[in-house]
């Protein structure tokens, strides 16, 4: 079952995976979202038709696929000494074993919650939420997610080595969602 905050965080950050769809192309912006509107399971196997304009607005399938990785601080490091050894060294160790050729993806993005901001974390769930960052691995398609986490399993004990440095490896979680739907701004032609 998914937590409360799920939802809320998914909607959010599915718009960077519909943004980034590589049949657009670089600075074609929300306007080129609308051809991609068609019918797909949703579901169950249940379909619906997507494209509905509503209020300005249209949900559509996301073209790309995102990963969503939830990682938590090793017991006794600082919010400073994790990023600090999540994007000098682990990163580049990332980029080397798994990211390279075919298996690049279209973005590889770290997003660090800040604990001193009440801001940062709100809702019903987010006393309990226990992770430093929110890591997306935005994909092609199905095809690619699949080789590129392949490479990452392959490459796994290099990388289990060097997370034990920063991670409490206890609490990553990662996320592969099945479907995943955007809601964008229409434009009328």
């Amino acid at each position: 079952m998914k937590s409360s905050w799920f939802p809320i965080l998914a909607g959010s950050l599915l718009v960077q995976s519909a943004l980034a769809s590589p049949a657009c192309g670089p600075g074609t912006g929300i306007g080129c979202l609308n051809h991609h509107a068609r019918s797909i399971p949703v579901v169950d196997g249940e379909t619906s038709s997507l494209g509905k304009r509503d209020g300005g607005m249209e949900t559509i399938p996301a073209d790309t696929t995102t990963v969503y990785i939830l990682l938590a601080r090793k017991a006794g490091t600082t919010m400073a000494e994790f990023k600090d050894y999540y994007e000098n060294h682990h990163v580049p160790l990332i980029t080397e074993l798994v990211f390279q050729g075919e298996l690049r993806p279209l973005s590889y993005g770290r997003n660090y919650i800040n604990r001193n901001n009440t801001g940062s974390l709100i809702g019903a769930g987010a006393a309990a939420f226990g992770h430093d960052c929110i890591t997306t691995v935005i994909c092609r398609d199905a095809a690619h997610r699949d080789a590129l986490f392949a490479q990452f399993t392959k490459q796994g004990v290099p990388i289990a080595t060097d997370e034990a440095n920063f991670l409490d490896r206890s609490k990553s979680v990662m996320i592969f969602p099945e479907n995943s739907l955007v809601t964008v701004p229409t434009t009328e032609a």
